[in-house]
């Protein structure tokens, strides 16, 4: 005995309550369950697909600046050259004039 319950009593009382909700719980449709399950599969793929595009995205950015920081190297050396190159211009008209 439980507390002063008889257990044949209890399970007498909710043995027909319990079967009723089991009956209930298997007559469910279980679309909503197999919907979300479905949904989520295919947002955990959609999510790994961008996280791929994002690296490689990543990736052509990073070798993208690696490029355009040698090239701005190569354009300031130009720059410098030209400068040089006009300032001995500038000289040498200067020395004519004079």
């Amino acid at each position: 005995m439980f507390y002063g319950i008889n257990p044949d009593y209890v399970m007498i009382f909710f043995l027909p309550q319990a079967k009723n909700e089991l009956a209930q719980h298997l007559g469910e449709d279980p679309l909503p369950l197999r919907r979300a399950k479905i949904t989520t599969e295919a947002a955990t793929k959609k999510a790994e697909r961008a996280t791929k595009a994002a690296e490689e995205a990543s990736a052509a950015a990073r070798v993208a600046a690696a490029k355009a920081a040698e090239a701005r190297a190569a354009a300031e050396e130009a720059v410098a050259e030209a400068q040089r190159k006009v300032s001995r211009l500038f000289f040498l008209i200067c020395d004519i004039d004079t």
